[in-house]
């Protein structure tokens, strides 16, 4: 029994909509029995592993209860990177003073010819931005707006002066209480995603994460896609960075898994060469970038 929870753990991954297992994660074949008292020492050493998460939990509950962690920086001079407010179509900063700044809009979104490059967010729907923080403001006006009307009504500063923008997101309903498992809204944005990544325009991207998304979904119609995904791996040769050959591999395993397509195959023994032949630090991590075979194992 734990030798098959030892296979299930290396090969699940994280599905939004439920978490029972799709056939993709399901390993194949049967597990080998294990001797007893390894399986005894196994337990034991499961058994003590979730005791003390468990104890540190408890702990660190103890320790942090009711606190924020924000993800913006603590400090005000600081600024933070360009990233996209959900589903609205704007792309923003967080400048120094924590300062929510559009930098831009995409094309056909709610936001699009909206907002002007350098408005910065004041309020979005009578609340805050900064309140706790961006991230947590924005996201839950996100949800409520599409639980509600859809309607994002934003206090923006432009220039000198303070304007209001309306937008309207596309109406989703709310999150079950059970949420992801039995809820129509993360079916929906599963479904949606799906959909997008499945594009042909899209597919021109290594895709990694992707594939293994569309792989949880256990929907047959988004395998030529992921195939697709797998193809563009080269049977002849490993790329030189060992992140990318790690995620291609576990990709195409977890693929083979689903399908059992041997095509797939040849694509994922120059990742698993590229190991044998050594890429480890002198600490015994795996590095970033490949190395040749006599090559020194200096970190």
């Amino acid at each position: 029994m734990i030798a098959c929870l030892e296979r299930v753990f290396m090969t699940a991954l994280h599905r939004p909509m439920d978490t029972r297992l799709p056939a993709a994660f399901i390993p194949v074949g049967r597990c080998r029995k294990t001797p007893r008292n390894k399986v005894n020492n196994m337990r034991q050493a499961l058994l003590a592993a979730f005791f003390g998460l468990f104890v540190s939990l408890f702990l660190a509950g103890q320790c942090f209860a009711g606190k924020v962690f924000l993800m913006t920086p603590s400090d005000p001079a600081k600024a933070y990177p360009k990233f996209h407010i959900g589903v609205t179509g704007i792309y923003a900063t967080i400048e120094k003073g924590l300062l929510v700044t559009v930098d831009s809009t995409e094309p056909n979104t709610p936001a699009a010819g909206e907002f002007q490059k350098g408005d910065v967010l004041v309020k979005v729907n009578g609340k805050a931005v900064s309140d706790p923080e961006p991230y947590i403001a924005l996201g839950n006006a996100l949800t409520a707006a599409e639980a509600d009307d859809g309607k994002l009504a934003f206090t923006v500063k432009r220039g000198d002066k303070e304007e209001s923008v309306t937008i309207t997101i596309p109406v989703l309903g709310a999150y079950s209480k059970t949420w992801p498992l039995d809820c129509k809204k993360s079916d929906t944005i599963i479904r949606q995603a799906a959909e997008f990544l499945t594009q042909p325009e899209n597919l021109k991207n290594p895709g990694f994460f992707g594939g293994l998304f569309l792989l949880s979904t256990g929907d047959d119609r988004y395998l030529p896609a992921v195939k697709a995904m797998v193809d563009r791996n080269s049977p002849d040769k490993a790329g030189s960075h060992t992140w990318v050959n790690g995620y291609a591999g576990i990709l195409i395993g977890e693929y083979y898994l689903r399908t059992g397509d041997k095509s797939a195959l040849p694509r994922l023994r120059p990742s698993v060469s590229m190991r044998r032949k050594g890429n480890t630090t002198a600490a015994g991590t795996i590095g970033v970038k490949s190395r040749a075979p006599g090559m020194s194992r200096a970190a």
